[in-house]
Protein backbone atom coordinates (compact mmCIF):
# COMPACT_ATOMS: atom_id res chain seq x y z
CA UNK A 1 0.00 0.00 0.00
CA UNK A 2 2.54 2.58 0.74
CA UNK A 3 4.14 1.27 -2.22
CA UNK A 4 1.28 2.37 -4.41
CA UNK A 5 0.72 5.71 -2.56
CA UNK A 6 4.61 6.89 -3.92
CA UNK A 7 3.93 6.25 -6.89
CA UNK A 8 0.39 7.79 -6.78
CA UNK A 9 2.22 11.10 -5.62
CA UNK A 10 5.28 10.88 -7.90
CA UNK A 11 3.09 10.81 -10.92
CA UNK A 12 2.24 14.03 -12.58
CA UNK A 13 -1.03 15.36 -12.24
CA UNK A 14 -2.59 14.82 -15.29
CA UNK A 15 -1.20 11.34 -15.40
CA UNK A 16 -3.49 8.28 -14.91
CA UNK A 17 -2.12 6.02 -12.02
CA UNK A 18 -3.34 2.78 -13.84
CA UNK A 19 -2.06 3.51 -17.29
CA UNK A 20 1.32 5.97 -16.35
CA UNK A 21 -0.15 8.05 -19.34
CA UNK A 22 -2.08 11.09 -19.81
CA UNK A 23 -5.56 11.31 -18.72
CA UNK A 24 -8.38 10.23 -21.65
CA UNK A 25 -12.23 10.98 -20.55
CA UNK A 26 -11.30 11.29 -16.82
CA UNK A 27 -13.86 9.96 -14.20
CA UNK A 28 -13.11 10.97 -10.46
CA UNK A 29 -14.38 8.86 -7.85
CA UNK A 30 -15.84 9.69 -4.77
CA UNK A 31 -12.14 9.57 -2.65
CA UNK A 32 -10.97 12.73 -5.50
CA UNK A 33 -8.55 9.88 -7.38
CA UNK A 34 -8.91 10.75 -10.80
CA UNK A 35 -8.54 7.40 -13.77
CA UNK A 36 -9.10 7.66 -17.64
CA UNK A 37 -12.47 5.77 -18.48
CA UNK A 38 -11.24 3.17 -20.11
CA UNK A 39 -8.72 2.07 -17.14
CA UNK A 40 -11.46 1.89 -14.76
CA UNK A 41 -14.16 0.05 -17.06
CA UNK A 42 -10.75 -2.15 -17.63
CA UNK A 43 -9.74 -2.46 -13.74
CA UNK A 44 -13.76 -3.70 -13.24
CA UNK A 45 -13.34 -6.34 -15.89
CA UNK A 46 -10.64 -7.64 -14.59
CA UNK A 47 -11.96 -7.72 -11.10
CA UNK A 48 -15.20 -9.29 -12.48
CA UNK A 49 -17.32 -6.23 -11.18
CA UNK A 50 -20.72 -5.73 -12.67
CA UNK A 51 -23.00 -2.47 -12.10
CA UNK A 52 -23.98 -2.50 -8.39
CA UNK A 53 -21.24 -4.39 -7.38
CA UNK A 54 -18.86 -3.05 -5.10
CA UNK A 55 -14.66 -1.97 -6.04
CA UNK A 56 -11.87 -0.33 -4.28
CA UNK A 57 -10.23 2.67 -5.50
CA UNK A 58 -6.75 1.15 -6.93
CA UNK A 59 -5.07 3.70 -4.39
CA UNK A 60 -6.11 4.44 -1.89
CA UNK A 61 -8.71 1.18 -1.63
CA UNK A 62 -11.60 2.86 -0.34
CA UNK A 63 -14.92 0.87 -1.41
CA UNK A 64 -17.02 2.25 -4.82
CA UNK A 65 -20.08 1.05 -6.30
CA UNK A 66 -20.31 0.49 -9.84
CA UNK A 67 -23.17 2.82 -11.00
CA UNK A 68 -26.16 0.89 -13.06
CA UNK A 69 -24.99 2.24 -15.96
CA UNK A 70 -20.94 0.82 -15.98
CA UNK A 71 -18.05 3.01 -15.01
CA UNK A 72 -19.07 5.83 -17.85
CA UNK A 73 -21.99 7.32 -15.71
CA UNK A 74 -19.14 7.97 -13.11
CA UNK A 75 -18.78 12.09 -12.86
CA UNK A 76 -16.50 13.63 -15.02
CA UNK A 77 -13.77 15.12 -13.66
CA UNK A 78 -14.19 18.62 -15.78
CA UNK A 79 -11.30 20.04 -13.52
CA UNK A 80 -9.13 17.77 -14.93
CA UNK A 81 -10.15 18.31 -18.39
CA UNK A 82 -9.39 22.16 -17.74
CA UNK A 83 -5.86 21.03 -16.25
CA UNK A 84 -5.46 18.90 -19.59
CA UNK A 85 -6.13 21.78 -21.43
CA UNK A 86 -4.17 24.34 -19.92
CA UNK A 87 -1.06 21.35 -20.19
CA UNK A 88 -1.28 21.36 -23.87
CA UNK A 89 -1.31 25.12 -24.41
CA UNK A 90 1.16 25.67 -22.39
CA UNK A 91 3.55 22.77 -23.98
CA UNK A 92 2.23 23.44 -27.28
CA UNK A 93 4.39 22.39 -30.17
CA UNK A 94 4.07 26.02 -32.20
CA UNK A 95 4.84 24.11 -35.66
CA UNK A 96 2.41 21.71 -35.70
CA UNK A 97 -1.10 23.91 -34.86
CA UNK A 98 -2.40 26.36 -37.38
CA UNK A 99 -4.41 28.86 -36.72
CA UNK A 100 -8.42 27.99 -36.90
CA UNK A 101 -9.46 31.29 -37.80
CA UNK A 102 -7.56 31.24 -41.06
CA UNK A 103 -8.40 27.97 -42.12
CA UNK A 104 -12.47 28.96 -41.83
CA UNK A 105 -11.33 31.78 -44.32
CA UNK A 106 -12.89 31.07 -47.67
CA UNK A 107 -10.68 34.06 -49.59
CA UNK A 108 -8.09 31.78 -51.24
CA UNK A 109 -6.37 33.93 -52.87
CA UNK A 110 -5.78 35.86 -49.72
CA UNK A 111 -4.79 32.96 -48.04
CA UNK A 112 -2.03 32.17 -50.94
CA UNK A 113 -0.66 36.13 -50.74
CA UNK A 114 0.40 35.17 -47.16
CA UNK A 115 3.81 34.11 -46.13
CA UNK A 116 3.94 30.71 -45.37
CA UNK A 117 4.53 30.44 -41.84
CA UNK A 118 2.22 33.17 -40.85
CA UNK A 119 -1.08 30.85 -40.46
CA UNK A 120 0.83 29.21 -37.50
CA UNK A 121 -1.17 29.39 -34.47
CA UNK A 122 0.83 31.56 -31.55
CA UNK A 123 -2.34 32.51 -29.44
CA UNK A 124 -5.45 30.60 -28.07
CA UNK A 125 -8.73 31.95 -27.17
CA UNK A 126 -10.26 30.65 -24.03
CA UNK A 127 -13.44 31.78 -24.00
CA UNK A 128 -13.66 30.97 -27.97
CA UNK A 129 -11.33 27.54 -27.77
CA UNK A 130 -9.71 28.25 -31.32
CA UNK A 131 -6.36 29.01 -32.11
CA UNK A 132 -5.22 32.43 -33.64
CA UNK A 133 -2.37 33.54 -35.73
CA UNK A 134 -0.77 37.04 -34.31
CA UNK A 135 -2.65 38.59 -37.37
CA UNK A 136 -6.29 36.97 -36.33
CA UNK A 137 -5.45 37.86 -32.36
CA UNK A 138 -5.03 40.94 -32.97
CA UNK A 139 -8.60 41.58 -35.17
CA UNK A 140 -9.85 38.90 -32.59
CA UNK A 141 -9.28 41.18 -29.39
CA UNK A 142 -10.58 44.42 -31.56
CA UNK A 143 -14.13 42.65 -32.01
CA UNK A 144 -16.37 44.43 -29.70
CA UNK A 145 -18.15 40.60 -29.08
CA UNK A 146 -14.72 39.09 -27.82
CA UNK A 147 -12.17 42.57 -26.98
CA UNK A 148 -12.83 41.12 -23.55
CA UNK A 149 -11.74 37.34 -23.90
CA UNK A 150 -9.40 36.09 -22.15
CA UNK A 151 -5.93 35.54 -25.17
CA UNK A 152 -3.41 33.71 -23.64
CA UNK A 153 0.57 32.90 -25.62
CA UNK A 154 1.05 29.22 -26.70
CA UNK A 155 3.92 27.49 -25.05
CA UNK A 156 3.94 30.16 -22.34
CA UNK A 157 2.76 29.35 -18.86
CA UNK A 158 -0.58 30.98 -17.92
CA UNK A 159 -1.12 33.07 -14.94
CA UNK A 160 -3.63 31.91 -12.30
CA UNK A 161 -5.76 35.01 -12.27
CA UNK A 162 -6.38 34.68 -16.22
CA UNK A 163 -7.64 30.94 -15.24
CA UNK A 164 -10.00 31.81 -13.36
CA UNK A 165 -11.35 34.70 -15.34
CA UNK A 166 -12.25 31.81 -18.16
CA UNK A 167 -15.73 31.57 -18.93
CA UNK A 168 -17.82 28.44 -18.29
CA UNK A 169 -20.24 26.61 -20.53
CA UNK A 170 -23.15 24.57 -20.05
CA UNK A 171 -22.76 20.44 -20.62
CA UNK A 172 -26.50 20.67 -21.26
CA UNK A 173 -26.43 23.56 -23.81
CA UNK A 174 -23.07 24.09 -25.10
CA UNK A 175 -23.08 28.08 -26.31
CA UNK A 176 -25.09 28.84 -22.56
CA UNK A 177 -22.17 30.37 -20.16
CA UNK A 178 -23.15 28.87 -16.55
CA UNK A 179 -24.23 31.36 -14.43
CA UNK A 180 -26.12 29.81 -11.36
CA UNK A 181 -25.27 27.24 -8.83
CA UNK A 182 -28.28 25.32 -7.50
CA UNK A 183 -28.00 24.64 -3.83
CA UNK A 184 -30.40 21.51 -4.00
CA UNK A 185 -29.02 19.33 -6.26
CA UNK A 186 -25.84 20.98 -5.92
CA UNK A 187 -24.66 21.60 -9.56
CA UNK A 188 -23.89 24.49 -12.09
CA UNK A 189 -25.82 25.34 -14.53
CA UNK A 190 -27.06 28.34 -17.29
CA UNK A 191 -30.21 30.07 -17.56
CA UNK A 192 -31.93 27.64 -19.67
CA UNK A 193 -31.31 25.10 -17.19
CA UNK A 194 -32.83 26.94 -14.53
CA UNK A 195 -35.84 27.68 -16.30
CA UNK A 196 -36.10 23.96 -17.33
CA UNK A 197 -35.05 21.97 -14.01
CA UNK A 198 -34.55 23.77 -11.61
CA UNK A 199 -36.94 26.55 -11.55
CA UNK A 200 -38.32 26.52 -8.03
CA UNK A 201 -34.99 24.99 -6.80
CA UNK A 202 -32.25 26.86 -4.26
CA UNK A 203 -30.41 29.07 -6.39
CA UNK A 204 -27.91 31.82 -6.70
CA UNK A 205 -25.66 33.55 -8.98
CA UNK A 206 -22.37 31.78 -9.35
CA UNK A 207 -20.22 34.90 -8.48
CA UNK A 208 -21.77 34.94 -5.15
CA UNK A 209 -21.58 31.41 -4.04
CA UNK A 210 -17.88 30.93 -5.45
CA UNK A 211 -16.65 33.27 -3.20
CA UNK A 212 -17.85 30.95 -0.12
CA UNK A 213 -16.20 28.24 -2.12
CA UNK A 214 -13.02 29.54 -2.33
CA UNK A 215 -13.26 30.32 1.12
CA UNK A 216 -13.88 26.74 2.43
CA UNK A 217 -11.07 25.21 -0.37
CA UNK A 218 -8.60 27.97 2.10
CA UNK A 219 -9.86 26.64 5.18
CA UNK A 220 -9.64 23.16 3.69
CA UNK A 221 -5.72 23.90 2.53
CA UNK A 222 -5.21 25.33 5.73
CA UNK A 223 -6.61 21.76 7.48
CA UNK A 224 -4.68 19.12 5.27
CA UNK A 225 -1.36 21.19 5.35
CA UNK A 226 -1.95 21.32 9.02
CA UNK A 227 -2.91 17.60 9.49
CA UNK A 228 0.26 17.04 6.49
CA UNK A 229 2.76 18.80 9.13
CA UNK A 230 1.53 16.82 11.75
CA UNK A 231 1.78 13.69 9.90
CA UNK A 232 5.28 14.28 8.72
CA UNK A 233 6.39 14.58 12.37
CA UNK A 234 4.49 11.99 12.81
CA UNK A 235 6.20 9.59 10.39
CA UNK A 236 9.32 11.19 11.83
CA UNK A 237 8.98 9.79 14.52
CA UNK A 238 7.99 6.71 13.60
CA UNK A 239 11.04 6.62 11.43
CA UNK A 240 12.89 7.42 14.86
CA UNK A 241 11.11 4.45 16.48
CA UNK A 242 12.11 2.15 14.07
CA UNK A 243 15.68 3.08 14.24
CA UNK A 244 15.86 2.49 17.91
CA UNK A 245 13.94 -0.44 17.55
CA UNK A 246 16.05 -1.99 14.94
CA UNK A 247 19.20 -0.92 17.22
CA UNK A 248 17.50 -3.07 20.36
CA UNK A 249 17.11 -5.78 18.03
CA UNK A 250 20.79 -5.62 16.97
CA UNK A 251 21.60 -5.38 20.32
CA UNK A 252 19.80 -8.45 21.15
CA UNK A 253 20.87 -10.82 18.52
CA UNK A 254 24.93 -9.43 19.01
CA UNK A 255 24.08 -10.65 22.52
CA UNK A 256 22.55 -14.13 21.26
CA UNK A 257 25.51 -14.67 19.06
CA UNK A 258 28.02 -13.71 21.89
CA UNK A 259 26.36 -16.23 24.38
CA UNK A 260 25.62 -18.62 21.59
CA UNK A 261 29.69 -18.53 21.27
CA UNK A 262 30.02 -18.57 25.33
CA UNK A 263 27.92 -21.90 25.36
CA UNK A 264 29.67 -23.12 22.81
CA UNK A 265 33.53 -22.02 24.03
CA UNK A 266 32.26 -23.51 27.66
CA UNK A 267 30.92 -26.49 25.61
CA UNK A 268 34.54 -26.83 23.88
CA UNK A 269 36.31 -26.50 26.81
CA UNK A 270 34.10 -29.33 28.75
CA UNK A 271 34.55 -31.32 25.61
CA UNK A 272 38.19 -30.72 25.50
CA UNK A 273 38.63 -31.91 29.35
CA UNK A 274 36.41 -35.21 28.87
CA UNK A 275 38.91 -35.79 26.22
CA UNK A 276 41.62 -35.36 28.25
CA UNK A 277 40.73 -37.15 31.01
CA UNK A 278 39.55 -39.97 28.35
CA UNK A 279 43.20 -39.95 27.03
CA UNK A 280 44.89 -40.10 30.35
CA UNK A 281 42.73 -43.24 31.61
CA UNK A 282 43.68 -44.45 28.35
CA UNK A 283 47.03 -44.47 29.10
CA UNK A 284 47.28 -45.67 32.24
CA UNK A 285 45.11 -48.85 31.20
CA UNK A 286 47.09 -49.70 28.04
CA UNK A 287 50.52 -49.17 29.78
CA UNK A 288 49.31 -51.83 32.34
CA UNK A 289 47.78 -54.09 29.38
CA UNK A 290 51.23 -53.62 27.41
CA UNK A 291 53.29 -54.30 31.19
CA UNK A 292 51.74 -57.86 30.83
CA UNK A 293 51.91 -58.51 27.61
CA UNK A 294 55.24 -57.90 27.67
CA UNK A 295 55.93 -60.33 30.95
CA UNK A 296 54.03 -62.77 28.74
CA UNK A 297 55.85 -62.26 25.65
CA UNK A 298 59.40 -62.91 27.97
CA UNK A 299 57.69 -66.07 29.16
CA UNK A 300 56.76 -67.14 25.98
CA UNK A 301 60.36 -66.40 25.15
CA UNK A 302 62.29 -68.24 27.56
CA UNK A 303 59.89 -71.39 26.93
CA UNK A 304 59.97 -71.27 23.32
CA UNK A 305 64.27 -70.79 23.31
CA UNK A 306 64.48 -74.14 26.09
CA UNK A 307 61.81 -76.23 24.32
CA UNK A 308 64.16 -76.15 21.55
CA UNK A 309 66.98 -76.53 23.03
CA UNK A 310 65.88 -79.63 25.15
CA UNK A 311 64.80 -81.10 21.73
CA UNK A 312 68.23 -80.99 20.05
CA UNK A 313 69.70 -82.71 23.16
CA UNK A 314 66.64 -85.49 22.65
CA UNK A 315 67.46 -85.79 19.07
CA UNK A 316 71.39 -85.15 18.95
CA UNK A 317 72.97 -85.60 22.20
CA UNK A 318 75.03 -88.65 23.24
CA UNK A 319 74.20 -90.98 26.31
CA UNK A 320 76.84 -89.31 28.14
CA UNK A 321 75.90 -85.80 27.39
CA UNK A 322 72.16 -86.37 28.21
CA UNK A 323 73.84 -87.89 31.39
CA UNK A 324 75.77 -84.64 32.69
CA UNK A 325 73.29 -82.36 31.94
CA UNK A 326 70.22 -84.30 32.24
CA UNK A 327 69.67 -83.04 36.02
CA UNK A 328 70.06 -79.43 34.69
CA UNK A 329 67.78 -79.34 32.11
CA UNK A 330 65.03 -81.01 34.25
CA UNK A 331 65.56 -78.45 37.17
CA UNK A 332 65.32 -75.59 34.18
CA UNK A 333 62.43 -76.81 33.34
CA UNK A 334 60.87 -76.92 36.89
CA UNK A 335 61.93 -73.42 37.26
CA UNK A 336 59.94 -72.50 34.06
CA UNK A 337 57.05 -74.42 34.94
CA UNK A 338 57.08 -73.03 38.62
CA UNK A 339 56.39 -69.34 37.08
CA UNK A 340 53.70 -68.00 37.42
CA UNK A 341 51.77 -66.79 33.61
CA UNK A 342 48.18 -66.59 34.63
CA UNK A 343 48.60 -63.16 37.00
CA UNK A 344 45.91 -60.96 37.70
CA UNK A 345 46.11 -57.28 37.30
CA UNK A 346 44.19 -54.01 37.20
CA UNK A 347 42.15 -53.14 34.28
CA UNK A 348 39.98 -49.99 34.49
CA UNK A 349 35.93 -49.98 33.13
CA UNK A 350 35.48 -46.94 31.58
CA UNK A 351 31.91 -45.38 31.79
CA UNK A 352 30.42 -42.40 30.46
CA UNK A 353 27.43 -40.48 31.84
CA UNK A 354 25.65 -37.49 29.62
CA UNK A 355 24.95 -34.69 32.24
CA UNK A 356 20.94 -34.52 31.82
CA UNK A 357 19.87 -31.27 31.81
CA UNK A 358 15.78 -30.46 31.24
CA UNK A 359 16.51 -28.38 28.21
CA UNK A 360 18.24 -31.24 26.26
CA UNK A 361 14.94 -33.30 25.40
CA UNK A 362 12.56 -30.18 25.75
CA UNK A 363 13.02 -28.93 22.53
CA UNK A 364 10.66 -26.20 22.92
CA UNK A 365 13.16 -24.81 25.54
CA UNK A 366 16.56 -22.84 24.40
CA UNK A 367 19.53 -23.83 26.20
CA UNK A 368 20.95 -20.26 25.59
CA UNK A 369 18.51 -18.56 26.01
CA UNK A 370 14.92 -17.01 25.40
CA UNK A 371 13.35 -13.93 23.38
CA UNK A 372 9.98 -12.31 24.60
CA UNK A 373 8.22 -9.13 24.11
CA UNK A 374 6.02 -7.23 26.28
CA UNK A 375 3.37 -5.35 24.29
CA UNK A 376 3.29 -1.58 24.78
CA UNK A 377 0.85 0.98 23.30
CA UNK A 378 2.92 3.70 21.47
CA UNK A 379 0.94 6.89 21.73
CA UNK A 380 1.05 9.45 18.72
CA UNK A 381 2.43 11.99 18.59
CA UNK A 382 -0.82 14.12 18.37
CA UNK A 383 -3.49 12.68 20.34
CA UNK A 384 -7.09 12.65 19.44
CA UNK A 385 -6.08 14.07 15.42
CA UNK A 386 -8.08 12.47 12.42
CA UNK A 387 -9.94 9.09 12.69
CA UNK A 388 -13.66 9.09 13.43
CA UNK A 389 -13.66 10.86 16.84
CA UNK A 390 -12.41 14.00 14.68
CA UNK A 391 -14.90 16.92 13.91
CA UNK A 392 -15.59 17.58 10.41
CA UNK A 393 -15.83 21.01 9.04
CA UNK A 394 -19.23 21.27 7.19
CA UNK A 395 -19.54 23.02 3.88
CA UNK A 396 -20.35 26.49 4.29
CA UNK A 397 -22.59 26.97 1.37
CA UNK A 398 -24.73 30.70 1.61
CA UNK A 399 -28.09 30.79 1.12
CA UNK A 400 -29.67 33.15 -1.85
CA UNK A 401 -30.84 36.33 -1.25
CA UNK A 402 -34.46 35.47 -2.56
CA UNK A 403 -34.23 32.27 -0.63
CA UNK A 404 -35.30 31.13 2.57
CA UNK A 405 -32.56 30.17 4.85
CA UNK A 406 -32.30 26.04 5.25
CA UNK A 407 -30.30 25.37 2.17
CA UNK A 408 -28.44 23.23 4.28
CA UNK A 409 -31.00 21.04 5.94
CA UNK A 410 -32.19 20.37 1.53
CA UNK A 411 -28.78 19.68 0.29
CA UNK A 412 -28.47 16.79 3.75
CA UNK A 413 -31.29 15.30 2.34
CA UNK A 414 -30.03 15.78 -1.07
CA UNK A 415 -27.20 14.16 -0.45
CA UNK A 416 -29.02 11.39 1.45
CA UNK A 417 -31.06 10.69 -1.72
CA UNK A 418 -27.86 10.63 -3.75
CA UNK A 419 -26.33 8.09 -1.38
CA UNK A 420 -29.60 5.82 -2.01
CA UNK A 421 -29.38 6.32 -5.68
CA UNK A 422 -25.31 5.43 -5.70
CA UNK A 423 -24.82 8.62 -7.67
CA UNK A 424 -22.52 11.40 -5.68
CA UNK A 425 -23.33 14.89 -6.07
CA UNK A 426 -21.26 17.98 -7.77
CA UNK A 427 -21.29 15.48 -11.03
CA UNK A 428 -20.77 18.42 -13.02
CA UNK A 429 -19.29 21.02 -10.63
CA UNK A 430 -17.14 23.72 -12.61
CA UNK A 431 -16.33 25.70 -9.81
CA UNK A 432 -14.50 22.96 -7.19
Amino acid sequence: MAEIQELFELAPATQCFLCAKEFTHPRVLDCVHTFCLGCLTGYAKQQGRNPGDRFQCPVCLKNHVVPDGGMEDLPRNVFMEHLLEIHHLENADLASVSCQVCELDDDDDDVTSRASDSNKATMYCLDCRQYHCSRCSRHHMKQRFSQSHEMVELGKRIPADVLKRVKTFCDQHKDKQVEFYCQDCRITFCMSCYVVRHNGHKSCEIGEISEQFYRNVEEDIERVTKIEKDCTKEETYLDTLKKEFQRDINGIRAQIRTDSDDLRRFVDEQEQKLLEDLQKIQGTNLGRIKERMDEIHKHVSMLKSFRQYIIEVKEKATPADVSRIGCALHNRANELHSIPYDVDFILDTIDYRKEEFPQWNNHQTNVIGSVSVVPQVVEGQFPGAGGPSSQDHDYVVPASQDQQPGCSAAADAADADAAAANVPHGAEMHTL
